[in-house]
């Protein structure tokens, strides 16, 4: 419900489990939190794509670059936390044209 109100169509999305394949072809990899992170980091020790937090790119000063896992939430959470993600990732998009134009 809440991609929906933003306009986002999740009817043909289905999550995968990151894999071997797709670790060895990132060239980045967006996590959501530090539970995220070491997952990584134990599974692919020897992954070359740096991982970054995407709530790094959130303007928030002082407080964690971890974005909550909304399942449980109500509908409030859920709206709240789609909020957060898609400010994020215009940091994010922020950031990758500055490095790719600078």
């Amino acid at each position: 419900a809440a991609a929906k109100k933003h306009g986002v169509d999740l009817h043909g999305h289905r999550s995968e489990h990151f894999c071997d394949a797709a670790a060895k072809q990132a060239s980045v990899i967006v996590v959501f939190d530090d539970i995220n992170r070491q997952w990584i980091d134990q599974r692919f020790p020897t992954l070359r794509a740096p991982v970054v937090m995407l709530g790094s790119f959130l303007p928030r000063i002082g407080s964690s670059r971890a974005i909550a896992d909304p399942d449980g939430g109500d509908r409030s959470t859920f709206e709240s936390v789609y909020d957060e993600i898609g400010t994020a990732v215009v940091g994010l998009a922020r950031h990758v044209r500055e490095a790719t134009v600078g």
